[in-house]
């Protein structure tokens, strides 16, 4: 028989090396909750407040990288690590892959960590949904609870796994606020930039992933350059692969005088300095859950031209607190941010307030630990 804890200790099974994991369970930890992370990639620098317990890739050892056969393989291993550190509850994050190895592991209670592609995406798409079909549908019908980023992900898997018996709950777990300067009274960004005090700044802040359509996006920021003789362009690559006409797109917004591309992950204060700068932030992806990304910017001030899909539609209202766009059409997009620029006095401060108060109310990263602390402590007393 299990011995009594103190606190209730949850198990996360994720990537450790993974940002978003690296804010989440620091915050589950001042939450009251007993925390240790099963990886396969430990992170480099440690979480406070977090055990780490590296876990031994079974086929990596000999093909030297990871890949999906550590995931199928590594049930056992994880289970024997779980009863080892008397886990209570188990938090397997994206169902194609730690969701699949905490199923394998026959733990219970477990929840899983939907994120969007791994529902909504693999196991639909091409050659992967013979592999990813199945797979998905036995993690989520074995699940005990299952989180998604939001109502819209939320209603896709009710809708399109008529097996599944858990709740299924929306999760948006939102940006930490205390790391945003909602006050924008740094200029680092500009003065490192030589970007005017007074300049327009537009933010493509998702990188060069084809889902996120990054040729729409640098189509339409170089047709803004040329139009609009104020505005600068910033572009956050997100160190993605990209192929030559992608390259040649970079390439001419390098080469103008009020192009940016970034093309490193940038430091928490880096990434808050440049919210900070920016007046209009864009994301046109085909499919996508909430981008953190775009919330921070948000709360920052920042104006966000989003693509009209059913994630964005959940928290962004057309012409209240932002933008949509088709997001398949780089002169709608140039022309809906040429509007903007234009109009940006008259229409920034409205949206601004609008959008720091819902971010604050909705989508705070110690509100979200809070709610999702409470869910786990939930499943503990029933066991």
């Amino acid at each position: 028989m299990k011995q009594p804890h103190l606190m209730v200790h949850l198990g996360f099974l994720g990537d450790g090396r993974n940002y978003h994991v690296q804010r989440w369970l620091p915050a589950l930890s001042r939450q009251g909750l007993q925390v240790t992370l099963f990886t396969f990639r430990p992170p480099e620098n440690g979480m406070d407040g977090v055990t780490v317990i590296p876990l031994r890739p079974p086929v990596a050892r000999i093909r030297g990288r990871l890949s999906l056969l550590d995931f199928w393989f590594s049930g056992r291993q994880v289970r024997h690590a779980l009863q080892e550190h008397d886990v209570d509850v188990l938090m397997a994050s994206y169902a194609t892959h730690y969701g699949w190895t905490g199923t394998l592991s026959r733990f219970h209670p477990v929840i899983i960590q939907t994120w969007t592609f791994d529902v909504s995406t693999y196991p639909v798409s091409g050659w992967q949904r013979f592999v990813f079909g199945p797979q998905v549908s036995a993690v989520l019908e074995r699940a005990d609870l299952i989180t998604t980023d939001g109502d819209a992900l939320s209603d896709y898997v009710r809708a399109n796994y008529a097996d599944v018996r858990a709740e299924v709950v929306p999760v948006r777990w939102g940006i930490d606020t205390d790391e945003i300067d909602h006050a924008r009274e740094s200029i680092a960004f500009r003065k490192q930039n030589n970007i005017p005090a007074d300049a327009p700044v537009v933010v493509s802040s998702r990188g060069l992933n084809p889902v996120y359509r990054p040729m729409v996006a640098l189509q339409a920021l170089l047709a803004l350059l040329e139009n609009d003789s104020s505005v600068h362009v910033v572009v956050l690559t997100l160190e993605h692969d990209r192929d030559q006409e992608t390259r040649d797109l970079l390439s001419r917004i390098i080469n103008h005088q009020r192009g940016h591309v970034v093309d490193r992950f940038l430091s928490r204060t880096e990434m808050s300095e440049l919210w900070a700068s920016t007046d209009v932030v864009v994301s046109v992806p085909s499919t996508d859950g909430i981008s953190e990304g775009v919330l921070e910017a948000m709360y920052a001030g920042a104006i966000p031209v989003l693509s009209d899909i059913p994630s964005n539609r959940t928290f962004l209202k057309d012409s209240v607190n932002g933008y949509f766009v088709t997001g398949d059409d780089e002169n709608e997009l140039a022309s809906q941010l040429e509007t903007i620029v234009a109009e940006l006095k008259s229409i920034r401060e409205g949206i601004r307030a609008r959008n720091i108060q819902w971010v604050r109310e909705e989508a705070s990263l110690k509100g979200t630990a809070e709610y999702v602390a409470r869910l786990i402590k939930g499943l503990a007393k029933k066991e």
